[in-house]
């Protein structure tokens, strides 16, 4: 990896979230770190990206093998993993792709649709959160989105027909 000479993870605001913490950006010599997996999460991407912008990210060492329907979008149907992420951005790195792999979740739903669930309000409550689609690309899916200092991330599932799943080929 590179060796980073300033630390951009803001350890005693997000304290919680200190597990597994990944990043990716481009340092101010040009060099760049282009993708970064924290608990089974893969942020990629962010091609149009400068010199010092960086984004970083942990999540919270919740449940990853079962779904629960507590904070999640009123009305929708879905559940989510009890694990959470935030999101520690330096500068604007832009559009990013936010991934993960069906083997890294838990099994039991009918034809999943998996959806990104974005808290941007900063309390982790995901009851208001904004739900991306992701997209199936082989065994992973895939959902872009221009993620912000202090956005809470989670993954949810509802169950869905054959018509219901993207896919990007």
């Amino acid at each position: 990896g590179l060796a980073l000479t300033n630390d951009f993870w803001a350890e005693g605001t997000y304290a919680t979230y200190d597990n597994e913490i990944a990043g990716m950006g481009q340092h101010t010599d040009g060099s760049v770190a282009n993708s970064a997996t924290s608990g089974a999460l893969t942020i990629s991407g962010g091609l149009t990206r400068g010199n010092g912008e960086w984004l970083f990210f942990g999540h919270d060492e919740g449940d990853f093998s079962s779904y629960t329907s507590t904070e999640i979008i009123t009305g929708s149907g879905r559940q989510r993993l009890a694990r959470e992420w935030v999101v520690n951005e330096t500068n604007d790195l832009g559009a990013v792709n936010v991934s993960v792999s069906t083997s890294d979740l838990p099994s039991g739903i009918p034809n999943p649709q998996y959806f990104l669930l974005v808290d941007s309000d900063g309390d982790a409550d995901f009851s208001n959160a904004t739900a991306f689609p992701m997209i199936a690309s082989g065994s992973d899916f895939i959902a872009e989105v221009d993620l912000s200092e202090g956005d809470h991330l989670a993954i949810a599932v509802e169950e869905g027909d054959d018509t219901e799943i993207w896919y990007s080929y």
